[in-house]
């Protein structure tokens, strides 16, 4: 069995979607499609600054992707990454207001390595992909997939 898996991200002068087909099996990557468009002032420094004309570049790549694939791609996975991201180690029940925690991972007596994220980032991709008809999979921490 296969399916159909997509990924977005957002950079300061793109944003980048890639698509495959993933065997369920196997787990490989097959027929592997990658489209990009510039984003025109909409992002910066990993924030979308305007959630409408980002939509409206969501929805362009995930078109062309869609097209490309010969199959309806309605949701995707988003990278989360920029300026805006920090690496922090501590308890996760530490309160952190204004941030997100991205990702948390123990790393010995009740320490874990966090990244957190400022909140109206995920507040600002989730407009954005709402606006676009997109439905937002998960979030994913650049910098733990980069490494």
């Amino acid at each position: 069995m296969k399916i159909l898996t997509c990924a977005i991200q957002f950079g300061s002068s793109r944003i980048m979607a890639i698509a495959a087909w993933k065997n369920m099996q196997t787990g490989a990557l097959e027929n592997i499609e990658i489209e990009s468009e510039p984003t025109k002032g909409c992002v910066s420094h990993g924030h979308i600054t305007n959630t409408e004309l980002a939509a409206m570049h969501i929805k362009s790549v995930i078109q062309k992707l869609s097209n490309r694939m010969r199959a309806t791609i309605s949701s995707a996975y988003v990278g989360i990454g920029g300026m805006s991201l920090h690496s922090l180690v501590q308890q996760p029940s530490v309160s952190l207001p204004g941030y997100d925690v991205l990702s948390a991972d123990p790393i010995g007596n009740s320490e874990y390595q966090l990244i957190v994220g400022e909140s109206r980032i995920r507040q600002n991709v989730k407009a954005a992909m709402v606006r676009a008809g997109v439905r937002l999979v998960e979030f994913v921490a650049l910098p733990k997939a980069t490494a």
